[in-house]
This record gives structure tokens, C-alpha cells and sequence, in this order.
């Protein structure tokens, strides 16, 4: 953010995944030609922020053809320069992107109100986990939306509107409830808003999922959902206890990268779509 060494939740994510993985993108500086999933969720995710920008001004939400006209050049803007799909590919893609932001539009933007949206931070690794080894970089990043939305749990509150703490994400398919509860990135941005806060909680954490299901799926089409953290994890207790794994985590990480220990994991999972696998699996480790 502003040009000094620091640490992100992604650089985290990266380590936490594969520590060399790691080391050939933010060490090494290998970089590789960008995807279309991630390209057009970068579109996506312009065109909801440019709609919460919008709302926050004129406290409505753009027209919708304003919208999808919005998200047609956000779409030719990121994937330009991809190299991984065909022009048709692309083009599917667009129309699928167009159709998720219009049910985004339709049925879950009226009724999202926007209080913060791209929220950038930086903040220090606290000095309770002083491990006496020198400075750590502080931890940057932006933080999608805080809005007050519609609770969608089951309960009393059902409906009613609640502040959330949301991260955009394109998905090909729904994310499990296990992905979300032990998700880095909203335990740091939690952290973030309790912080900057000094002591307030949002009422839920999580991601609202914008996807297209194919033809085949029991339900084809756009989707545009939220999925939010178990309500026993958003005890406050149960939340701090998350704060300090995740900065354990971050301080952990940066200790390593220091020292130089960038061990592959050799995961299937990880690697079958690492774009470094093919010079990994080559080294002698």
C-alpha cells in the first residue's frame, strides 16, 4: 500500500498452501500469464464495488443496464490479456459474468445497504507475540464490504438486517461451510474491524459466492449467495482465539520465509493446478 516491506493474507495463504509455491512467485518473482477465472472475478468483483460506490453517493443502486453495461467493460478490461481460453471461451464467460451480476442486481443488491467498501488497512503483528527476533513486517490489505444485509441464518434474527463483514468471491462451485469457518482472510479482516473499531464485532463473517452453473447441475445458472461463519465461532471468545492463530500464523510465516525454508508439499491437490509444478517436480529439494 504504501510501498514498504509488509505481509498480505494472500502472501499467507500462498505460504500456508505450499511453501515453495511461495518462494517461485513472491521470492523468485515467477510470474505467470493471468487466468480467466481469475481475470473475470477481478470484473466481478469492479463491477459490485463500483455499484456499492455508487449507492453510497446517490443511497441507490445503479440501473441495471448500467450495471451489466458497467460489468461488459470491466470483463474486456481483465481479460484481455489472458492466455489460458479461446476468444469463445471468453465470450461464454462474459455472458455468464453478465448474468450473475444482473441476479445480483435483481435479487440481493436492493436490499444490501453499504457502509465501507474496499477498506484498506495495515496493522502490526501485536507485541504479545514478540518472539524477540527482530521486527515483522506489518500486515496490508482491503477488505471487500461492510454493509448491513438481511440475515440469511435460521433463527429469531432471520431477515432482519445485521452488519456483515463479506469478501467477493468468483466460484465454479460453492464453497463448504468448513472453507469458511477456517478461512484466513476473514479471521484477519475480523481482527481488522474489531481493531479499527476499538472493541465493536459484525454480527456475521463470510463470503458471498458469485458463480454459473452449467447445464448440467441440479440447479443451472447464476448464483449469488452469501455463506456465513458458524454462529459458535462468532462468539466472541471463540473469535479472539482465531485472531491469535491467524497473526501465530502470520509472525510463524514470516519467520521462515527469513530463513530461507521453502519446502514443497507435494500435495495433489495443490499441486494439479500449481502454474510452477512443472519446474518444481524437476528440483532436487
Amino acid at each position: 500500500m504504501n510501498g514498504k516491506p509488509h505481509f498480505s493474507v494472500s502472501q499467507l495463504k500462498t505460504f500456508l498452501r505450499c511453501p515453495k509455491q511461495y518462494e517461485f512467485k513472491y521470492v523468485q518473482g515467477l510470474r505467470v500469464p493471468p487466468s480467466l477465472l481469475l481475470n473475470s472475478g477481478k470484473a466481478i468483483h469492479a463491477t459490485l464495488e463500483g455499484n456499492s460506490k455508487h449507492k453510497m453517493s446517490k443511497k441507490v443502486d445503479m440501473d441495471i443496464d448500467d450495471m451489466r453495461d458497467l460489468q461488459a467493460a470491466e470483463h474486456d478490461r481483465y481479460t484481455a490479456d489472458v492466455e489460458d481460453a479461446t476468444k469463445k471461451e471468453i465470450g461464454q464467460d462474459k455472458d455468464a459474468s453478465l448474468s450473475i451480476v444482473g441476479t445480483y442486481r435483481r435479487t440481493q443488491a436492493p436490499y444490501i445497504t453499504p457502509i465501507a467498501v474496499e477498506y484498506g488497512f495495515s496493522v502490526e503483528i501485536p507485541e504479545a507475540l514478540d518472539d524477540g527476533l527482530g521486527p515483522l513486517r506489518p500486515v496490508i490489505g482491503f477488505i471487500d464490504s461492510f454493509a448491513q444485509v438481511p440475515d440469511t441464518r435460521p433463527g429469531p434474527t432471520k431477515g432482519q438486517g445485521v452488519i456483515a463483514l463479506e469478501d467477493y468471491k468468483k466460484v465454479r462451485k460453492r464453497k463448504s461451510q468448513l472453507e469458511v469457518d477456517i478461512d484466513p482472510q476473514l479471521t484477519m479482516y475480523d481482527y481488522v474491524y474489531n481493531l479499527h473499531t476499538e472493541g465493536e464485532l459484525t454480527d456475521v463473517i463470510g463470503f458471498r459466492q458469485l458463480g454459473y452453473n452449467g447445464p448440467r447441475a441440479q440447479q443451472p445458472g447464476p448464483f449469488s449467495e452469501p455463506l456465513y461463519r458458524s454462529n459458535e465461532l462468532l462468539e466472541p471468545e471463540r473469535r479472539r482465539n482465531r485472531w491469535t492463530r491467524v497473526l501465530n500464523q502470520m509472525k510463524n510465516a514470516q519467520r521462515q520465509i527469513e530463513a530461507g525454508r521453502f519446502l514443497p508439499v507435494d500435495d495433489p491437490r495443490t499441486c494439479s493446478w500449481c502454474d510452477y509444478k512443472a519446474i518444481c517436480q524437476d528440483k532436487v529439494e
